[in-house]
């Protein structure tokens, strides 16, 4: 019983990362047992797409993210991400709800700081939103991208509001 509580623990600990190439530069993904824990978007010198490290269930989540970070490109049969996300003990658990509100947000649509936060379970926390998307661990899987302001300009974003613009535009098109 003790072997088998350490192997799962190790499995867990594991991490694999890789770094993929696309239209918005390199996404340096990393994964853990548990799902992916960090994406990195718009990253210099992102390289060909390739693996760096990895093994075990933190490899097999990393090969699922990068199939579907290439699907949202390519747009080829993308409708969501599905891959698990391990937030670990990164984030609160107002800031949780807020970033799977905002997970549940449609390709190609955009909802405001105000509808996440209600979503979230707090309609007032519409800042407390925006400081949730500005500390998204794993863009593009959760799309902070989409969360704007009321009156539907951008508001923020951490790779900046060129890249956002670039996201919103690349899901806007047929």
């Amino acid at each position: 019983m003790e072997r088998k509580r350490s192997e799962k623990k190790s499995e867990i600990e594991q991490t694999a990362v890789a770094i993929v190439s696309s239209p918005i530069g390199g996404i340096r993904i990393t994964a853990t047992g548990r799902g992916i824990r960090r994406i990195e978007i718009a990253i210099r010198g992102g390289g060909a797409g390739k693996s760096l490290e990895g093994e075990g269930k933190a490899a097999f989540w990393l090969t699922q993210a990068v199939k579907e970070i290439k699907a949202y490109f390519t747009k080829k049969s993308f409708r969501s991400f599905t891959v698990p996300i391990d937030f670990g003990d990164a984030v609160t658990s107002f800031a949780r709800r807020a970033l799977e509100a905002a997970g549940r947000i449609p390709f190609g649509e955009t909802r405001s700081y105000k509808e996440v936060a209600a979503s979230a379970g707090n309609p007032r926390a519409a800042r407390a939103v925006g400081g949730a998307m500005s500390r998204n661990p794993v863009a593009l899987i959760i799309p902070c991208h989409r969360v704007v302001a009321s009156d539907a300009s951008l508001g923020g974003f951490t790779g900046g509001l060129h890249l956002k613009r670039t996201l919103l535009d690349h899901e806007a098109k047929k």
